[in-house]
């Protein structure tokens, strides 16, 4: 009893295109979805404004575009139960997502003739057959948001910049790209502040604004969060930036057959993990007692985007953020939000970067505040985990098994009474964010493959405070937590095989922040 259809609205100047949910009669109940938006066509160099109204409230815009500078938003909003309308100004665009209807158990095929009529082409529900009242816009922007202040010059030089950026490698920091951090936040985003709702690996996600209910493991709690940020043209996007869904990756070959990249391709992972070992060390030194991890993420957005180079975590399978950041008892993969950090909190960045069609990945964990002897047992597990990673790059060169990497690491984590986790792995990067070899972190695992010079992949233990390797997912579907609230800490590397041995591509520098201050 349930429908669910892709669908395409075309929207012009003075034509807003409706979803009318009651038109259903109490037949079904409805859902709307927006997932993007794109440019088709500007009227000038001005902003292409996307506005929506909701139950014949007042008027909000959802989306701002601008010819050579950000044509593209990967836009989701779910509207149940509720009548749409959505308008345009400054140009054409088309808007893309899903509408669902669950039927009720009594209604029947006589129903459908009686159904809500609807003088627009296309699917029932939308049409234009009753007024709304004004377009004009009661738009909730506040100044220092979207496009406040910003010129085709600033536009122009920002692109430039950019394109700088990626030619030399001369990577730009918080303090170029400051200006800037505003282009990208959603419109309204300070107050649009909603839950992130998906199940683990579903296609589909949402955002509420109820606390999601569920059997919380420690202390920690979600927090609302903003709407995903865009992003400026010309940045090589791959596939699931626009669909959520990384159809390209899945269907790869290298997710059976390990890659042996040419002399090209080491080079373009080189300069892709220069980058992304450059954004974690900008976003690691705003961490402290105070700091939300939601604006972690905002920094890491701008300062990948200010350099060329798309944030490979965001709209991947629908993951909502730019980085993930796990906070104590979060095990991988949290969803950045509005919750403080605290002192003596442990928190993980999870960062990648897509520069120039290559990823570049890493991830770090750091102790939040100055060091006390509170912070004993957390400095315990975060060197343990992070000497099994040490000591798996060292044993790694050509012609050692993948397997063994396991080995190493679950011998680290026995010997400080600690849990390897066995959900996650290591894997192989490039081209594609995650793909051929499997590199599990427990003993006795079955990974095959032997290292061959020009093989790119990450090593990532996540060690357990716990005897427990098992983890829970969040309603969000992503932020995986200790079953019994334990801290958990991780890190992550991405490595080349040499000739004779092995390059940490995403190795330390001088200016990069110590893990515990």
């Amino acid at each position: 009893n349930a429908a669910r259809m892709s669908y395409t609205l075309r929207l012009s100047p003075g034509a807003p295109r409706y979803f009318k949910h009651a038109s259903f009669a109490g037949l079904c109940e409805s859902a709307f979805e927006t997932q993007s938006v794109t440019l088709v066509e500007a009227a000038g160099d001005g902003c292409v404004v996307v506005s929506c109204r909701v139950d014949g409230g007042p008027s909000f815009a959802f989306a701002r575009l601008r010819r050579g500078a950000c044509e593209h938003v990967a836009h989701v909003h779910r509207f149940e139960g509720q009548d749409v309308r959505f308008s345009v100004r400054g140009g054409e665009v088309e808007l893309r997502g899903v509408v669902e209807h669950l039927f009720h158990e009594d209604a029947s095929e006589d129903d459908d003739e009686s159904d809500g009529e609807s003088d627009s082409e296309g699917l029932k529900g939308y049409g234009s057959d009753s007024s709304w009242g004004s377009d004009v816009e009661e738009s909730r922007e506040v100044t220092t948001t979207a496009t406040a202040g910003r010129s085709n010059a600033d536009e122009k030089s920002e692109e430039e910049a950019r394109r700088n950026a990626v030619a030399t490698s001369t990577w730009r920091g918080v303090d170029d790209i400051r200006a800037t951090m505003n282009w990208w936040d959603a419109d309204g985003a300070r107050d649009d502040l909603a839950y992130h709702i998906q199940n683990p690996g579903a296609r589909r996600s949402s955002r509420s604004e109820k606390v999601p209910q569920f059997a919380w493991t420690g202390s920690l709690r979600p927090s609302k969060t903003t709407p995903k940020r865009s992003y400026p043209s010309g940045l090589m996007p791959p596939d699931y930036a626009v669909s959520g869904w990384p159809d390209e990756e899945f269907a790869s070959r290298y997710q059976s057959t390990v890659e042996v990249k040419p002399h090209s391709a080491r080079d373009a992972m080189r300069a892709a993990c220069s980058l992304a070992r450059h954004v974690m060390d900008c976003v690691a030194w705003a961490i402290e007692p105070g700091v939300t991890t939601e604006y972690l993420d905002r920094i890491c957005h701008a300062v990948t985007v200010g350099n060329g180079a798309y944030p490979s975590p965001l709209n991947y399978m629908g993951f909502p953020k730019s980085c993930c950041t796990s906070v104590n008892e979060v095990v991988c993969h949290g969803v950045p939000d509005g919750r403080p950090l605290k002192k003596g909190d442990i928190v993980n960045l999870d960062i990648t970067v897509r520069l120039n069609g290559y990823h570049g990945d890493l991830n770090e964990t750091y102790l939040v505040g100055t060091y006390t002897d509170a912070s004993r047992d957390a400095k315990r597990l975060m060197e343990s985990a992070e000497r099994a990673l040490k000591k798996s790059i060292d044993f790694c060169r050509p012609g050692r098994r993948f397997r063994d990497i396991g080995e190493i690491i679950a011998t680290e984590a026995d010997k400080a009474g600690f849990a390897s986790v066995k959900d996650f792995c290591g894997h192989g990067i490039g081209t594609l964010f995650h793909c051929a070899p499997n590199i599990p972190h427990y003993a006795r695992n079955k990974a095959v493959g032997v290292m061959k010079e020009g093989m790119t992949f990450t090593i990532e233990p996540m060690f357990n405070a716990s005897k427990s390797h098992k983890v829970l997912h969040w309603p969000d579907g992503w932020t995986a937590v200790t079953t019994d609230g334990a801290l958990s800490a991780q890190y992550e590397h991405t490595l080349l095989i040499t000739s004779d041995g092995v390059e940490v591509l995403t190795a330390r520098t001088p200016k990069s922040r110590p893990f515990i201050m």
